[in-house]
């Protein structure tokens, strides 16, 4: 087999014919496997075992335990691993690439689950020194080694991770009802959400500190409503479910490196433990731009605002003039001006039970729990919102980007458009004022809190640009406006609710 340097002319097989050596292949191609082949670009164009170097491929020679540092490093039939639970720099070693587990990308839990490389945010990685050691699509990026309780921090290696992507990865709890948690993040990403979900409903779970990758305290639980408020991030435990994101205020910015939260369980009964729970991570790589929409719908059959025939639903929506050139329009103008588009709407029946078309806000989880669209955001049109008055609900600021919680979601009652009058707007200001109302909603599911509270008095938006006007989107009166600082862009963009 040649593998020598690419053809200087001379010879005349072409792609695809049989070669001996180099010299028998046309210029500008190389003899690979007794194949002309066209010259190589990065190390995948040459498959396992092989490195380009110099548009050809060249075979590596390593033995079964011979130190590495990226896949690249080791032989054909080998990997680069790393000890399990433990790191030292330059301690990957080439071993036997495991004939089953996921490929690089595949999900995965603990390092046993992938063939080869190491298993980092829940997804199947490879070690790797510069990009063009990895496939299409993914970039070779720092990533914090954690153990795999999540209870210690190793160090720090490069492995291929996607370019672009939303990953979600479990993080294991023990049964005690405080745990400090080591949270990873890849250089690469652009947020990081926390879903701690309770056993019990009735259950407070949450974050209680958070320490950054430079091991400065940025967040402790606050005690009082005016410390909630005056927090750099915004967070609190609460009954059922709880999520942090970060960023979300202009003073914490997401860092590589690791952060260690502590997660804690709490009820109004003895003995209570971090048993049952369940905690996820969220872990957005690049920023998104397109906003999945999913609309669920109450039985509104003879709802009084929404007068005529048919009743709205997931068949009559699509096709509904005031729906679609109205309240999805004006919601497509409003994220535009955020640079966000629009992506893929659908529209079902809700499967939660009758009960809950009438929605009392204290069941408003059970309902958010019925959701199980994987990626963007679930608006359920129920008929009535209860105390009465209510136009919307949402699961959380920020919300779950995740399906099946009790904050996986937000609820529209169709009574607003009763209230919706204004002569002010234009052709139906009862579905343009609606869609005012649903993108606000939308955008505290996305991490935007409100510019101003309507109490207590000063309680203002923690980003530094955002205006207390109420001509901006996130205007806590139905009166509000659609206006976006800059600030309030980026979190947008950073969601990992967007793709």
């Amino acid at each position: 087999m040649a593998i020598g340097a690419l053809g200087c002319g001379g010879g005349g097989a072409d792609v695809g014919e049989s070669c001996a050596t180099v010299a028998d292949c046309a210029s500008g191609l190389q003899c690979l496997d007794h194949i002309c082949r066209p010259g190589c670009l990065a190390n995948i164009d040459c498959g396992d075992g092989r490195v380009c170097e110099s548009h050809t491929c060249r075979l590596v020679e390593t033995n079964i335990g011979d130190s590495c540092n990226a896949e690249a490093d080791c032989g054909p039939g080998q990997s680069c691993r790393l000890p399990i639970d433990a790191f030292v720099a330059g301690d990957g070693t080439c071993q036997p690439e495991g004939a089953a587990g996921g490929v690089v990308g595949a999900t995965c839990q603990v390092d046993t689950d992938c063939r080869v490389g190491a298993c980092a945010l829940g997804r199947c990685t490879e070690l790797c020194e510069v990009d063009s050691e990895c496939l299409r699509g993914f970039q070779c990026v720092g990533i914090p080694r954690v153990s795999s309780d999540a209870s210690s921090f190793l160090g720090g290696y490069y492995g291929c991770l996607p370019t672009r992507a939303t990953l979600t990865f479990e993080v294991p709890l023990r049964p005690q009802l405080s745990q400090p948690l080591i949270i990873p993040v890849v250089n690469n990403a652009t947020s990081l959400v926390l879903v701690a979900e309770a056993a019990q409903a009735d259950e407070r779970i949450g974050v209680t500190a958070v320490t950054d990758p430079e091991n400065t305290s940025i967040f402790t639980a606050p005690t009082t409503l005016a410390e909630y408020f005056a927090g750099a991030l915004r967070h609190k435990p609460l009954a059922g479910v709880a999520v942090l994101q970060i960023p979300s205020t202009s003073a914490v910015a997401l860092r590589a490196g690791v952060y260690s939260m502590t997660i804690t369980s709490s009820a109004d009964r003895p003995q209570v433990t971090l048993e049952g729970r369940r905690v996820r991570v969220v872990e957005k790589l690049g920023p998104g731009a397109t906003l999945d929409l999913h609309f669920h719908f109450a039985d509104l059959t003879d709802h009084p605002c929404l007068p005529g025939a048919p009743a709205l639903s997931p068949t009559t929506a699509p096709v509904d003039p005031q729906f679609q050139t109205v309240f999805l329009q004006r919601l497509r103008d409003i994220f535009a001006a955020a640079n966000i588009a629009i992506g893929t709407v659908t529209y079902e029946a809700t499967t939660a039970p009758v009960e809950l078309e009438g929605l009392a806000s204290e069941r408003a989880g059970e309902l958010f729990a019925t959701a199980d669209d994987e990626r963007g955001v679930s608006v359920f049109f129920v008929r009535t919102i209860m105390p009465a008055g209510l136009e919307t609900i949402v699961g959380g600021t920020p919300g779950a980007p995740l399906p099946r919680t009790g904050a996986s979601g937000v609820a529209i009652a169709a009574t607003a458009l009763c209230n919706n009058t204004d002569p002010a707007h234009r052709d139906d200001p009862a579905w343009d004022r609606l869609a005012r109302t649903t993108a606000h909603a939308i955008a505290r599911h996305l991490g935007l809190y409100r510019n101003r509270e309507p109490e207590p008095e000063g309680a203002d938006d923690p980003l530094l640009d955002s205006p207390t006007s109420d001509d901006n989107l996130m205007y806590w009166g139905e009166d509000g406006g659609t206006s976006l600082s800059t600030e309030q862009r980026q979190i947008l963009r950073a969601s990992p609710v967007l793709r």
